[in-house]
Protein backbone atom coordinates (compact mmCIF):
# COMPACT_ATOMS: atom_id res chain seq x y z
CA UNK A 1 0.00 0.00 0.00
CA UNK A 2 0.93 3.22 -0.80
CA UNK A 3 0.42 6.03 2.02
CA UNK A 4 0.20 9.99 0.21
CA UNK A 5 0.21 12.84 2.67
CA UNK A 6 -0.74 15.15 0.01
CA UNK A 7 -3.35 15.90 -2.90
CA UNK A 8 -0.68 17.97 -4.66
CA UNK A 9 2.06 17.10 -6.94
CA UNK A 10 0.34 13.41 -7.03
CA UNK A 11 2.44 10.85 -8.77
CA UNK A 12 0.09 10.18 -11.78
CA UNK A 13 0.22 6.60 -11.40
CA UNK A 14 -2.03 7.26 -7.77
CA UNK A 15 -4.92 9.16 -9.88
CA UNK A 16 -7.77 7.23 -10.88
CA UNK A 17 -8.76 5.81 -7.77
CA UNK A 18 -12.02 4.10 -6.63
CA UNK A 19 -11.89 5.56 -3.40
CA UNK A 20 -13.63 5.56 0.16
CA UNK A 21 -13.35 8.56 2.15
CA UNK A 22 -13.86 9.01 6.29
CA UNK A 23 -12.50 9.03 9.13
CA UNK A 24 -12.07 5.44 9.03
CA UNK A 25 -11.53 5.56 12.96
CA UNK A 26 -11.34 1.78 14.07
CA UNK A 27 -11.85 0.31 10.81
CA UNK A 28 -14.92 -0.94 12.02
CA UNK A 29 -18.12 -2.97 9.95
CA UNK A 30 -19.77 0.27 8.75
CA UNK A 31 -15.96 1.67 7.25
CA UNK A 32 -15.53 -2.03 5.65
CA UNK A 33 -19.00 -1.82 3.71
CA UNK A 34 -17.64 1.71 2.56
CA UNK A 35 -14.49 0.24 1.47
CA UNK A 36 -16.07 -2.81 -0.33
CA UNK A 37 -18.42 -0.61 -2.14
CA UNK A 38 -15.54 1.15 -3.49
CA UNK A 39 -14.27 -2.15 -5.04
CA UNK A 40 -13.77 -2.57 -8.40
CA UNK A 41 -13.72 0.58 -10.38
CA UNK A 42 -10.42 1.09 -9.90
CA UNK A 43 -7.47 1.02 -8.00
CA UNK A 44 -8.95 0.77 -4.30
CA UNK A 45 -7.91 4.01 -2.37
CA UNK A 46 -8.78 5.65 1.18
CA UNK A 47 -9.19 8.97 1.42
CA UNK A 48 -8.99 9.62 5.12
CA UNK A 49 -7.17 13.22 7.83
CA UNK A 50 -4.87 13.41 9.84
CA UNK A 51 -4.80 14.79 12.75
CA UNK A 52 -8.46 13.72 13.20
CA UNK A 53 -10.49 16.97 12.68
CA UNK A 54 -11.96 16.88 16.14
CA UNK A 55 -8.54 16.60 17.37
CA UNK A 56 -7.69 19.58 15.08
CA UNK A 57 -10.51 21.57 16.63
CA UNK A 58 -10.31 20.52 20.11
CA UNK A 59 -6.52 19.94 20.59
CA UNK A 60 -6.98 20.07 24.72
CA UNK A 61 -9.96 17.26 24.64
CA UNK A 62 -9.57 13.85 26.05
CA UNK A 63 -8.38 11.11 24.09
CA UNK A 64 -10.91 9.99 21.87
CA UNK A 65 -9.35 7.84 19.01
CA UNK A 66 -10.33 4.08 18.55
CA UNK A 67 -6.65 3.55 16.95
CA UNK A 68 -3.60 5.41 15.78
CA UNK A 69 -2.79 6.12 12.63
CA UNK A 70 -0.13 3.70 11.83
CA UNK A 71 -2.60 0.88 13.32
CA UNK A 72 -5.52 2.78 11.17
CA UNK A 73 -3.13 1.87 8.23
CA UNK A 74 -2.04 -1.48 9.06
CA UNK A 75 -5.88 -2.48 9.04
CA UNK A 76 -6.54 -1.08 5.83
CA UNK A 77 -3.72 -2.80 4.40
CA UNK A 78 -4.88 -6.19 5.38
CA UNK A 79 -8.15 -5.06 3.33
CA UNK A 80 -6.53 -4.86 0.24
CA UNK A 81 -6.28 -0.77 -0.02
CA UNK A 82 -3.95 0.55 -2.69
CA UNK A 83 -3.93 4.00 -2.22
CA UNK A 84 -4.18 5.84 1.40
CA UNK A 85 -4.26 9.64 0.97
CA UNK A 86 -4.33 10.53 4.54
CA UNK A 87 -4.88 14.07 3.90
CA UNK A 88 -3.22 16.53 6.75
CA UNK A 89 -6.13 18.60 8.74
CA UNK A 90 -5.00 21.97 8.79
CA UNK A 91 -6.48 25.36 8.79
CA UNK A 92 -6.27 25.48 5.08
CA UNK A 93 -8.34 22.16 4.38
CA UNK A 94 -10.59 22.87 7.01
CA UNK A 95 -11.58 26.39 5.35
CA UNK A 96 -12.20 25.08 1.92
CA UNK A 97 -16.11 24.70 1.41
CA UNK A 98 -18.12 21.85 -0.13
CA UNK A 99 -17.45 23.26 -3.88
CA UNK A 100 -13.53 23.99 -3.30
CA UNK A 101 -12.73 20.25 -2.12
CA UNK A 102 -14.43 19.16 -4.40
CA UNK A 103 -13.36 20.39 -7.30
CA UNK A 104 -9.40 21.28 -5.65
CA UNK A 105 -9.12 17.84 -3.96
CA UNK A 106 -11.03 14.81 -5.11
CA UNK A 107 -10.88 16.29 -8.74
CA UNK A 108 -8.22 18.42 -9.34
CA UNK A 109 -5.85 16.98 -6.88
CA UNK A 110 -6.30 13.70 -6.51
CA UNK A 111 -8.43 13.38 -9.85
CA UNK A 112 -10.91 10.43 -8.44
CA UNK A 113 -12.62 8.37 -10.99
CA UNK A 114 -15.24 7.02 -8.22
CA UNK A 115 -15.82 8.05 -4.51
CA UNK A 116 -18.08 6.14 -1.91
CA UNK A 117 -19.08 7.81 1.64
CA UNK A 118 -21.57 6.52 4.26
CA UNK A 119 -25.08 7.89 4.13
CA UNK A 120 -24.26 10.47 7.31
CA UNK A 121 -20.60 12.19 5.58
CA UNK A 122 -20.65 15.55 6.28
CA UNK A 123 -17.27 17.44 4.73
CA UNK A 124 -16.54 21.09 3.61
CA UNK A 125 -16.30 24.22 6.16
CA UNK A 126 -18.90 24.33 9.21
CA UNK A 127 -19.62 20.46 7.76
CA UNK A 128 -21.95 22.24 5.40
CA UNK A 129 -21.85 19.66 2.87
CA UNK A 130 -23.90 16.48 3.02
CA UNK A 131 -23.52 13.00 0.93
CA UNK A 132 -26.04 14.46 -1.57
CA UNK A 133 -24.47 17.38 -1.98
CA UNK A 134 -21.07 15.24 -2.69
CA UNK A 135 -22.92 13.54 -5.72
CA UNK A 136 -24.29 16.38 -7.41
CA UNK A 137 -21.05 18.09 -7.28
CA UNK A 138 -19.52 14.77 -8.30
CA UNK A 139 -21.72 14.91 -11.08
CA UNK A 140 -20.12 18.95 -12.09
CA UNK A 141 -16.41 17.82 -11.36
CA UNK A 142 -16.63 14.34 -13.70
CA UNK A 143 -16.10 12.09 -10.78
CA UNK A 144 -18.87 9.01 -9.50
CA UNK A 145 -20.37 9.09 -6.13
CA UNK A 146 -22.39 6.15 -4.09
CA UNK A 147 -23.77 7.02 -0.75
CA UNK A 148 -23.36 3.71 1.35
CA UNK A 149 -26.47 2.91 3.92
CA UNK A 150 -25.47 2.90 7.54
CA UNK A 151 -25.04 -0.71 8.84
CA UNK A 152 -26.64 -1.83 11.87
CA UNK A 153 -26.26 -4.51 14.48
CA UNK A 154 -29.01 -5.77 17.18
CA UNK A 155 -30.97 -2.66 15.55
CA UNK A 156 -28.03 -0.06 16.66
CA UNK A 157 -26.04 1.77 14.36
CA UNK A 158 -22.31 0.72 13.64
CA UNK A 159 -20.37 4.03 14.09
CA UNK A 160 -17.00 5.01 15.62
CA UNK A 161 -19.04 6.98 18.76
CA UNK A 162 -21.20 3.76 19.29
CA UNK A 163 -18.15 1.41 19.82
CA UNK A 164 -16.21 4.39 22.35
CA UNK A 165 -19.46 4.08 24.19
CA UNK A 166 -19.43 0.45 24.84
CA UNK A 167 -16.00 0.71 25.46
CA UNK A 168 -16.46 2.98 28.40
CA UNK A 169 -19.87 1.80 29.57
CA UNK A 170 -17.30 -1.94 30.13
CA UNK A 171 -18.84 -3.55 27.30
CA UNK A 172 -15.46 -5.04 25.14
CA UNK A 173 -17.96 -7.80 23.61
CA UNK A 174 -20.49 -4.91 22.32
CA UNK A 175 -17.36 -3.36 20.80
CA UNK A 176 -15.62 -6.14 19.50
CA UNK A 177 -19.04 -7.33 17.33
CA UNK A 178 -19.20 -3.42 15.77
CA UNK A 179 -15.13 -3.34 15.12
CA UNK A 180 -15.27 -7.33 13.53
CA UNK A 181 -12.13 -7.79 15.75
CA UNK A 182 -11.26 -7.45 18.66
CA UNK A 183 -10.51 -3.79 20.38
CA UNK A 184 -6.43 -3.33 21.27
CA UNK A 185 -4.91 -0.49 22.94
CA UNK A 186 -1.73 0.38 21.66
CA UNK A 187 1.07 2.10 23.76
CA UNK A 188 3.90 2.47 25.54
CA UNK A 189 4.76 -0.59 28.65
CA UNK A 190 6.40 1.10 31.88
CA UNK A 191 7.35 -0.46 34.51
CA UNK A 192 5.17 -0.15 37.91
CA UNK A 193 6.04 -0.95 41.14
CA UNK A 194 6.24 -4.55 40.35
CA UNK A 195 3.82 -5.79 42.65
CA UNK A 196 2.39 -8.44 40.26
CA UNK A 197 5.43 -10.85 40.51
CA UNK A 198 4.17 -11.04 44.38
CA UNK A 199 0.86 -12.42 43.11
Amino acid sequence: MQIHQDFQWLDPNARGASVAMGNFDGVHLGHRSVIDLARGHGPLGIITFEPHPRQFFAPHAPAFRLMNAEARANRLAKLGVEHLFQLPFNRALAALTPEEFAGKVLAGGLGIGHIVVGADFCFGKGRTGTADDLRTLGDCFGFATTIAPLVEIAGREVSSTAIRQALTDGRPRDAADMLGHLHRIEGEVIHGEKRGREL
